[in-house]
């Protein structure tokens, strides 16, 4: 029996964040993802951004709830653990990452 493909590709992930606005402006400002649109969300409440970069899926970060505290989360816990970006150049990506001012998580991993 031949099943038809119907589930074709990932469109989006989401990231529920404290500032959406200012996490989706680091993603546009250092890692070069583009801004494919917003969402008003009504009065008093942040917007909800899409971002994309290149031609996979894309990135939607929205407000996280203001009542909820988030446990410190280890890579190994269950749930989604962290996104994978394609680099054309590692050196560049690193130095970009590093003047951005983040940090490295973990030791370093053989290819």
């Amino acid at each position: 029996m031949v099943v038809a493909q119907v589930f074709t590709s990932i469109e989006h992930v989401a990231i529920a964040a404290r500032d959406p606005e200012r996490l989706a402006g680091w993603y546009t400002a250092t890692l070069g993802f583009r801004t494919r649109s917003t969402f008003d969300n009504g009065p008093g409440k942040p917007k909800t951004w899409l971002l994309e970069l290149g031609h996979g899926p894309m990135l939607e970060v929205f407000a996280a709830a203001a009542d909820r505290q988030s446990a410190q989360r280890d890579n190994g816990d269950p749930g989604f653990a962290h996104l994978a970006i394609t680099v054309s150049d590692f050196e560049a990506a690193h130095a970009r990452l590093t003047q951005a001012g983040a940090r490295a998580e973990g030791g370093e991993r053989q290819a």
